[in-house]
């Protein structure tokens, strides 16, 4: 098992990488996450390939975030948050309703 599988057994640590790699109000990996989920969102933009099914070309998605899909990244991040005492906030989906979740 790799580091990244590993690490994105964590859906809150996925988002963090997710947060790192892409631009505020990127819409497609927004959809992205609302269907798949941030660990499959994740291993998406890590994967060689098109998918015609897709609306949106995911090759060109993959382009931008991929470069920044990075573990170490999002374990530096999640160190500091922790060393300085904040807290790192995902929305989370449960029972159908938006929920903020540290």
């Amino acid at each position: 098992m790799s580091d990244l599988d590993e690490a994105l057994r964590d859906e809150r640590f996925a988002r963090v990488m997710l947060a790192i790699a892409s631009e505020p109000g990127d819409t497609v990996t927004a959809r992205l996450v609302r269907t798949l989920g941030a660990a499959d969102t994740v291993r998406l933009g890590r994967t060689v390939g098109g998918d015609d099914a897709s609306p949106f070309d995911l090759d060109a998605w993959r382009e931008r975030v991929a470069p920044r899909l990075n573990v170490d990244a999002a374990q530096r991040t999640l160190e500091v948050t922790a060393e300085i005492g904040a807290r790192v906030l995902t929305l989370g989906m449960r029972a159908g309703l938006c929920r903020w979740r540290c």
